[in-house]
């Protein structure tokens, strides 16, 4: 009987471990996603703010964003339509207007096309933090303290 008891405590004890470990997997992946959010929201504030146009900053940005559309779908937490929908509002917010050579101007941090880039990136970091807290809530078994 003393077998059992044990055998059923190991269980319980490897099952909260794998769910801890995935949710830490999963928070480390979310967390390094929103890092490059903001590292892609600071270069495209400097590429619109900056005093000439920059083509490699502006193919930087370009190339940051394809690798958070990859990023964003790898870490599974929301679905691709809203991976889709965020990626798409965030290249527009940087790229629509504002962004050849031709019609570059230097702007304004109080500027429209900077409170676009930043509302955009802001709203996709927060559907990625709700749906994190949807998947892992704050009570057992995914509680931890932090």
């Amino acid at each position: 009987m003393g077998w059992l008891l044990v055998v059923v405590g190991w269980l319980a004890n490897h099952w909260l471990s794998e769910i801890r470990d995935r949710r830490k997997e999963v928070r480390g992946q979310l967390d390094a996603l929103l890092e490059s959010l903001d590292e892609l929201r600071d270069d495209a504030l400097q590429f619109h703010m900056g005093k000439e146009y920059d083509q490699p900053k502006a193919d930087s940005v370009l190339m940051a964003l394809r690798k958070i559309e990859g990023a964003a779908l790898r870490a599974a937490i929301v679905e691709e339509t809203t991976v889709a929908v965020g990626v798409k509002k965030i290249r527009q917010a940087i790229t629509l207007e504002n962004f050849e050579v031709a019609v570059f101007a230097t702007q304004n941090y109080s500027d429209q096309i900077i409170t676009k880039i930043q509302l955009a990136v802001e709203d996709f970091s927060g559907a990625f933090e709700a749906a994190y807290s949807r998947k892992y809530p704050n009570r057992f078994p995914y509680y931890s303290r932090r």
